[in-house]
């Protein structure tokens, strides 16, 4: 990669960045600068606060339900030359094997 590619392609990512930005910035209701500024050092926002601050319309809550967590599914999976067993909940929110 040339030095004219990796600055090409790092003044794209910028420029996406920046429009989004914007967008972000419009939607709560403050300047450009300002989100800036709130994103300098990190800008962590959670809860109700992300609808109070403009940044979402509403907060949703993801889960499973009970019969779907408890449910398992077992999967063999090779790992070099050894076959190890694992146990997954069925519930798409839990990723990581349960055993």
């Amino acid at each position: 990669m040339n030095e004219g590619e990796v600055e090409s392609r790092l003044k794209f990512i910028k420029e996406t960045i920046a429009v989004i930005t914007q967008r972000v910035a419009d939607r709560m209701g403050i300047t450009y600068e300002v989100l800036q500024q709130k994103q300098k050092d990190e800008y962590w926002i959670y809860g109700r606060d992300i609808v109070k601050q403009g940044a979402a319309d509403y907060v949703v809550s993801l889960g499973c339900s009970k019969k779907l967590v408890e449910k398992t599914e077992a999967v063999e999976e090779q790992y070099m030359m050894f076959k190890v067993q694992r146990k997954y909940s069925a519930c798409p929110l839990f990723r990581s094997p349960i055993n």
